[in-house]
């Protein structure tokens, strides 16, 4: 089921956390909002999770593990990514349900590799934006975008809304040095990315670790370095407790 898109996943490691507490995440806007389209309530991810064990939503098809989370979760918890990734897929599957008769919705399973101006004689589609890995989509003199797919014949499109979320960078002159100082020392660099997709099979055991620009996501890549690999953290002693 569609709806958590690249960023959340249900098929992540347990280990990476969300930076917010379940009763304070929700998908639903409410009236504190200012938007052109009604208000719809719903619940907030703790209250999803509680609507789960009373019966009263029915439980996702996501396996034995998750579906544990899901049961454990209360409103003080810092919920899993992947729990939040199932309950993005739920309110996916309540927006189709609520769809008039007149809208049908088709979801193709592939990744789309570019956009361009449905006419030749078109305007440009993307122009260059002062963030790295972000463009913008100008006017396509009516005719609509051409939506080139991978492995599939180009997408017809008379209006266009990009969700881009979190995109890529290309690699530079500073993660060029880096590389190549690690070569020359015998090391391993790896470029900022989100933690599911590195690489850390290439970090061999024992080998030191140098986090450089990695903002919240350090704490997902020292979960995944340690516990991940069978590593556990335990408190030391406080002074003046039995036996210090």
């Amino acid at each position: 089921m569609p709806g958590a898109g690249r960023i959340w996943r249900a098929a992540e490691s347990p280990l990476l956390l969300m930076n917010s507490r379940a009763a304070d995440v929700s998908i639903y806007p409410d009236d504190t909002v200012d938007c052109a389209g009604p208000i719809q309530a719903g619940p907030s991810l703790a209250e999803w999770a509680e609507g789960i064990r009373r019966g009263t939503i029915e439980a996702p098809t996501a396996g034995t593990e998750r579906l544990a989370e899901i049961e454990a979760l209360q409103a003080e918890d810092f919920p899993s990514r992947r729990v939040q990734a199932l309950y993005l897929e739920w309110f996916f599957g309540q927006v189709l349900t609520r769809l008039p008769q007149a809208v049908t919705v088709t979801v193709h399973r592939t990744m789309a590799t570019a956009v361009r101006p449905a006419a030749a004689h078109g305007s440009l589609a993307v122009a260059e934006s002062h963030a790295p890995g972000e463009g913008r989509l100008d006017e396509a003199d009516g005719a609509g975008w051409a939506v080139e797919l991978e492995g599939r014949d180009p997408l017809h499109a008379d209006l266009l809304l990009l969700a881009a979320g979190h995109n890529d960078a290309r690699p530079s002159a500073v993660r060029h040095q880096l590389a190549a100082f690690a070569r020359r020392h015998g090391g391993t660099y790896l470029a900022p990315s989100q933690a599911s997709d590195a690489q850390l099979d290439l970090l061999a055991p024992g080998h030191d670790v140098i986090v450089r620009g990695m903002g919240l996501a350090f704490i997902d890549l020292m979960a995944l370095l340690t516990e991940g690999r069978g590593g556990e953290f335990t408190p030391d002693p406080r002074p003046g407790s039995p036996g210090v």
